[in-house]
């Protein structure tokens, strides 16, 4: 009876770590961290890898610096709140290298010439 007690405490433990550790932080998540006393590198990393939503205006990042956050861990939330950058499309579409007679839609080949099947000739590029 006493094993049983046992290994159901200690997996509802671990739902209750799974949990948590799932938790999207926030800014007042993140000021409890540091009054908790744990330390910057290990909130730099929670930051880092779990989900976010903070607010950090100028106003918000005042008031975590009077809280008592560093730079360090405001900085990895500014990253970690930053969108996404966007690829950049080339403005001509050779410059991708692709040839100049291959323009958008069109296949290889035809921009090639083609012969008939059977003739033991390949496909040439056109020039």
């Amino acid at each position: 009876m006493k094993r049983v007690a046992t290994v159901l405490s200690i997996l509802l433990f671990s739902l209750g770590v799974s949990l948590y550790s799932q938790e999207t932080l926030t800014n007042d998540s993140v000021v409890k961290l540091v009054k908790a006393g744990l330390s910057e590198d290990l909130i730099v990393n929670m930051v880092n890898s779990q989900a976010g939503k903070y607010s950090l205006g100028a106003g918000d990042v005042i008031a975590l610096k009077n809280q008592g956050i560093s730079e360090k861990i405001i900085a990895a939330m500014i990253r970690k709140n930053a969108p996404a950058p966007t690829p950049k499309l080339p403005d001509d579409p050779t410059a991708a290298g692709t040839s100049s007679n291959a323009g958008p839609g069109s296949s290889m080949k035809s921009a090639c010439i083609t012969r008939k099947a059977g003739s033991g000739r390949k496909y040439y590029p056109r020039l």
